[in-house]
């Protein structure tokens, strides 16, 4: 029993750090599970719009929080588990470098401004998922490669150039909302500029919320 408690108690203590990742990756499963039994008379794109999908109809009535709840809907077992799988890395990289406040703005920043631009730019009727948030970390992510040289490593090199490919690729994919990861990446870059570099803080959060005050007019006029 002593063992048990201990093996327990270490497996918390090494990943506590990881916590909130836990918990979002948590949220969309649950969530994933509403929205595909309830409510049971409906259809299940009609389930994901009855839970808080991106519908442009509807936040074109003012329904804004749909720039919001999206992130936490999924449209099918497929789509959560390569998110969820792309969000354990991403998001465990990601906190080991923030702080819990800093992580969390980063992941709901980059969903919103992507889901925003969606909105402004591609026009799309109806989008789920939280490939905004993880854009936005790989965002993140390319600002520290490049700030901490990272980038004279061939290796890395490599496999950017492979993730690069992989990503326009899948982009290319009909109804994949590329609006929407475009944004998430740009937000993830300007968090880079702000929490990666001090020197550049503040004309990156000029630039920052500018974009978000720019996209909000946008879709509010």
């Amino acid at each position: 029993m002593h063992k048990r408690f201990y093996r327990l108690n270490t497996w918390l203590k090494t990943h506590q750090s990881y916590a909130l990742t836990y918990l979002l990756m948590a949220s969309c499963v649950v969530m994933y599970g509403v929205s595909y039994f309830y409510p049971p008379e409906l259809s299940p794109i009609e389930r994901l719009i009855y839970c808080g999908a991106y519908f442009e109809p509807l936040i074109r009535e003012g329904e804004y929080m749909r720039f919001i709840t999206p992130m936490f809907l999924h449209a099918g077992i497929f789509h959560l588990m390569m998110n969820m799988y792309a969000m354990y890395w991403y998001g465990m990289w990601a906190q080991m470098r923030l702080k819990p406040w800093q992580f969390i703005l980063l992941i709901f920043s980059s969903s919103i401004f992507g889901y925003i631009l969606m909105f402004v730019w591609h026009r799309s009727i109806l989008a789920v998922g939280l490939s905004c948030a993880i854009y936005g970390i790989i965002g993140l992510q390319v600002m520290e490669l490049f700030y901490n040289h990272f980038w004279n490593s061939r290796e890395l090199r490599s496999y950017f150039i492979r993730a690069l490919m992989f990503t326009l690729l899948f982009n290319m994919i009909p109804g994949i909302g590329w609006a929407g990861h475009l944004g998430g990446f740009f937000m993830g870059i300007m968090w880079g500029f702000v929490l990666i570099n001090p020197k550049h803080g503040i004309p990156a959060m000029i630039m920052l919320w500018g974009a978000i005050a720019f996209a909000m007019y946008q879709v509010i006029v």
